[in-house]
């Protein structure tokens, strides 16, 4: 069964891409290296995971249906944030002033990205049936949790100031609230 490896190799080279991508975003070299290593590392090795030998969830159609369900829509979630931000930010056009996206999916949370890579992962535990990688789940999302509060504190909130303070208090930062889900 190759696919598996196919799909790690994916995974893998995925969450690589998500790590070069974010890396711009910071200044400070020490603080990119803070910021992006660690939980991007973590993310990594986590695609792993389910290859390792433990206990599984034998139910094949309930993998596949939930497992798949969630790691799709977390990569159509993720597609669409970066899509998106890319569409109004335009990240490499030199001298263009960069602005506070809160519409698309930022107007349903602040970081659609991280919570779509914590979605894919989740699937991705689901469709291996992999019991003890499912319970390594809430530490990666504390290291998510982290990433973002210093991704917020250090970046966003200097250069976007009460702006960004404002679309704080309004918008939550990794599930939707039910207010949130309405039309503006």
């Amino acid at each position: 069964m190759y696919w598996k490896q196919i799909a790690a190799f994916l995974a893998v080279l995925t969450a690589a891409y998500g790590a070069a991508s974010r890396w711009r975003a910071l200044g400070n070299p020490y603080l990119r290296f803070a910021v992006n290593l660690p939980p991007r590392a973590a993310g990594m090795l986590a695609y792993l995971l389910p290859f390792l030998e433990q206990p599984r969830l034998e139910n094949l159609d309930l993998n596949l249906a939930l497992g798949g369900g969630l790691f799709a829509a977390g990569v159509v979630f993720r597609l669409y944030a970066v899509i998106h931000l890319w569409r109004i930010n335009k990240p490499f056009a030199r001298g263009r002033k960069q602005v506070l996206v809160d519409s698309g999916p930022y107007r349903l949370v602040r970081h659609p990205q991280l919570a779509g890579s914590t979605a894919m992962l989740g699937g991705w535990f689901l469709l291996f049936g992999a019991l003890y990688s499912l319970c390594l789940l809430p530490l990666f999302l504390l290291l998510t949790a982290l990433q973002a509060g210093i991704e917020e504190r250090f970046v966003l909130q200097e250069r976007f100031g009460e702006e960004y303070r404002a679309y704080r208090r309004e918008t939550s930062a990794f599930f939707p609230r039910p207010s949130d889900l309405r039309p503006r």
